[in-house]
């Protein structure tokens, strides 16, 4: 049995990448999940967007960082991801090991041996 995608849908998967779907993706991105190749975990990248906020806000409200100075506003890591995915989108990874997939057996209880 085929399944087909319906014309929203279709039009869905051909729009190019953006801002605001990067960064709901990592906003909503499932806690505790396995690495990918690159060895960094959800967390990091939501820890940033957290931290980046934060610091936008302080600016906002004339807080002051710790060393009284005043906050310096880091580039957001989800412009900065969106940047390089349209990239890929247009030009492909430069490296093939962008495209790689690994699989791996998780334990999902206390033992484990029980895969």
């Amino acid at each position: 049995m085929k399944i087909r995608l319906n014309e929203e849908e279709s039009r869905d998967i051909e729009k190019s990448i953006g801002y605001k779907g990067v960064y709901e993706m990592l906003k909503k991105a499932p806690n505790g999940k396995a690495l990918g190749p690159d060895g960094i975990l959800i967390e990091f990248w939501k820890s940033k967007i957290k931290r980046q906020k934060q610091e936008k806000e302080d600016k906002k409200n004339g807080i002051k960082g710790p060393d009284n100075k005043e906050v310096t506003v880091r580039l957001c890591i989800a412009a900065l991801m969106t940047k390089v995915l349209k990239d890929i989108e247009s030009f492909g990874p430069i490296d093939e090991q962008f495209l790689e997939g690994r699989m791996g057996l998780l334990y999902k209880k206390k033992d484990k041996r029980d895969i």
